[in-house]
């Protein structure tokens, strides 16, 4: 079956092109779903589920990949991990994955900030023309209160794109305990274990 074209904003969403060709094709009439794609993919959910459920019904779901494999030349922040809320008197662990491609040798600069404060810098020496490198920073924010993150990749020679060199998130620092009431029949070993546990090691917990 020849689908009609479809018209897309700025980017390819496989999953809902896939959604759009069941819709508009009994599945008995259907004997197969062939793609044209460049392999950059833009679906906002997971295209594998879609995928998955045509399998099931043993329609095929094969691709003819056009344009160049070989990537850009661009650098940028692949994903950025932490954790959206701690408590305060702990320290929050942010890893940032950075990516370069066709910039074999150079070395790239890393940032990390909390605001418009500069916390720490870190250099990458870029070991091949696809390479991937995660990086840890580590901070104890002071203040009880929402803090406002920032990683930002130093613009590099010859970068496709400067847009994807930065990301944020926002963790929320919490002053507040956890409540844990302990209660038992008579005195146990268990029942020491526990209150020494949450009472004298874990400062976050408010033991009774």
């Amino acid at each position: 079956t020849i689908q009609p074209k479809l018209k897309w904003a700025h980017s390819t969403d496989f999953a809902a092109a896939l959604r759009k060709i069941t819709e508009d094709t009994p599945t008995v009439q259907l004997s197969g779903v062939i793609m044209l794609t460049d392999g950059c993919d833009h679906s906002r959910t997971d295209v594998l589920q879609s995928i998955r459920s045509l399998s099931r019904q043993r329609i095929p779901v094969n691709s003819i990949v056009i344009g160049s494999q070989q990537p850009l030349r661009d650098a940028d922040i692949i994903s950025l991990d932490i954790p959206p809320q701690i408590y305060q008197g702990d320290s929050v662990s942010i890893q940032a994955t950075i990516r370069a491609d066709q910039m074999n040798g150079m070395t790239a600069q890393v940032r990390l900030y909390e605001g418009d404060r500069l916390l720490e810098e870190r250099s990458i020496t870029v070991a091949s023309d696809k390479h991937r490198e995660s990086i840890r920073f580590r901070h104890e924010p002071v203040d009880a209160r929402i803090h406002r993150y920032r990683v930002e990749l130093s613009p590099m020679d010859g970068e496709e794109t400067t847009d994807n060199n930065s990301v944020s998130r926002n963790v929320w620092v919490s002053n507040d305990k956890i409540r844990v009431l302990l209660i038992e029949n008579r005195p146990r070993w268990e029942f020491r274990y526990l209150r020494n546990l949450f009472a004298g090691r874990d400062r976050t917990v408010f033991l009774q």
